[in-house]
């Protein structure tokens, strides 16, 4: 079949589913020569700020069920971040050496010619850090006006799994998606335009109800191909002429020490967030920064990016991925069978390792019930991984849009939901109806700002609000 048909098929039933500069001479990968104390904190810098921490634990507030067109909204009644220490005993320490400092009065020039950085962000390279094609790595940075917050966003963008997918998969920085990948059509034209903060939902920053307006900022470009957890080089890939390096959990070593040695003597709260597979990365380097930033209260926002157990991501595909990028080496030493299992499972079971490590960390969820672009993914594991060499178009197009069954991804989101909601530490927000309950991710699209969950639910930027504050809350169905 011709690729144009392919194309006016695919947008057919797209919705079929669903109605630096200079070296660095530290080693970020050494750890401090100065421990942390019992509680995971540096002793000295944690008795200096003991009140700005406690001004920036907001107790919880109830919220009443209600429903309305299907949105179902719970609040909790207590809150993880009142009290208590942020890392347990007994844990590999994590942290990476401070690197070098972003200079706030001189960025770098980006490596796409002529490009201008957004009105209030700052280019800068991660020197020793690269893409999948070994072109520059680099972050944008924004300095707000509260000095002790700061949120970083990973940006997704797919993965180098096979021929197909490899293809449509930025490796470089100066590469995006069309709308960002919004749906699987969007995900098969790849824009030669740099990678940046875009102005809307969460790098919108003047919006008063934008959560984290007024933190410091650091957006991540996507362009290893491996979830920001690749550690292998020189990897052969089935059908794919050259052989790929995947250096996504090296940079984010890399980046963390530029991070730490920026804002780090400041910091009381942070936020580790990304959409898609930025997402997962946010999710996996969470404990990398956690033990780097021992004075602050960390949280994850994963948006597109469920942690499905074993039941529902087929533990054949969870370990190609992990073989293929080389995972397990940037997964904590100690996280044995939680995080691995015999046949190759428990990729994501590095949730319940953090959950008992960070007594006081918090995790939120955003997603579509029926994501087509993660239902995608997911399908190459389809009958024990016969599907996993098929391009996405093909699958896509082939399954008439269904690739991964829709009720089962929906049936996965309730699993979570199920499986956390005691813990009060778990926030979700499901989307559904059309046509949310397809599309692809949140945070940085206008949805952010709109009732995504049904009318009588509050609008991403509201949920995640009283997320940061502390109110873990179940919206959606």
């Amino acid at each position: 079949m011709e690729r144009p048909l392919l194309l006016a098929l695919a947008l057919a039933c797209a919705h079929c589913a669903s109605s630096e500069d200079g070296a660095n001479p530290d080693d970020p990968a050494e750890p401090p020569a100065k421990r942390m104390d019992a509680g995971g904190r540096d002793a000295a810098r944690d008795a200096s700020r003991g009140e700005a921490r406690d001004a920036d634990n907001v107790a919880t507030r109830d919220a009443a069920p209600a429903r309305d067109g299907g949105a179902t909204v719970r609040g909790d009644a207590s809150s993880p971040v009142d009290d208590g220490e942020l890392i347990a005993e007994g844990f590999s320490n994590l942290a990476i050496k401070p690197g070098r400092a972003f200079d706030q009065g001189k960025g770098d020039v980006h490596p796409s010619a002529g490009f201008t950085p957004p009105m209030g962000w700052t280019w800068f390279n991660v020197e020793g850090a690269k893409c999948r094609d070994g072109s520059p790595f680099g972050v944008f940075v924004h300095w707000g006006e509260q000095p002790e917050k700061l949120f970083l966003y990973f940006e997704g963008g797919g993965a180098c799994a096979n021929p197909g997918f490899c293809r449509l998969n930025q490796d470089n920085v100066s590469e995006q998606f069309l709308t960002g990948g919004e749906s699987a059509v969007a995900s098969l034209f790849i824009l030669p335009s740099p990678q940046a903060p875009n102005g809307a939902g969460v790098f919108d920053l003047q919006n008063p109800d934008n959560p984290f307006l007024g933190w410091n900022q650091v957006y991540v470009p996507y362009c290893t191909g491996d979830v920001y957890a690749g550690t292998r080089s020189d990897v052969s890939i089935e059908g794919v002429d050259t052989k790929q390096s995947f250096y996504g959990g090296t940079n984010s070593k890399l980046l963390i020490a530029r991070v730490a040695a920026t804002f780090g003597a400041e910091l009381t709260r942070f936020v580790a967030g990304g959409s898609s597979a930025g997402g997962y990365g946010a999710g996996i380097n969470f404990g990398y920064l956690q033990d780097t930033l021992p004075g602050a209260l960390g949280s994850v926002i994963l948006d597109a990016s469920p942690p499905f157990t074993n039941d529902y991501v087929p533990t054949c595909l969870q370990k190609r991925w992990r073989e293929t990028w080389g995972v397990d080496a940037h997964y904590p030493p100690d996280c044995g069978s939680e995080c691995r299992n015999a046949e190759g499972g428990n990729l994501f079971g590095i949730v319940d390792y953090w959950r008992r490590k960070y007594p006081r960390g918090t995790v939120s969820l955003l997603s579509g019930v029926h994501d087509e672009i993660i239902r995608l993914f997911f399908s190459l594991g389809n009958e024990g991984c016969a599907n996993y060499q098929l391009d996405p178009e093909t699958l896509f197009i082939g399954s008439i849009g269904q690739t991964y069954d829709p009720e089962k991804f929906k049936q996965g989101l309730l699993q979570l939901r199920d499986k956390y909601v005691d813990t009060n530490r778990v926030s979700s927000y499901y989307m559904n109806g059309f046509p949310n309950a397809t599309a692809h991710q949140v945070l940085f699209r206008p949805r952010f700002y709109e009732k995504a969950a049904g009318a009588s639910a509050p609008s991403p930027a509201q949920f995640l609000k009283s997320f940061i504050d502390g109110t873990m809350s179940q919206v959606g169905p």
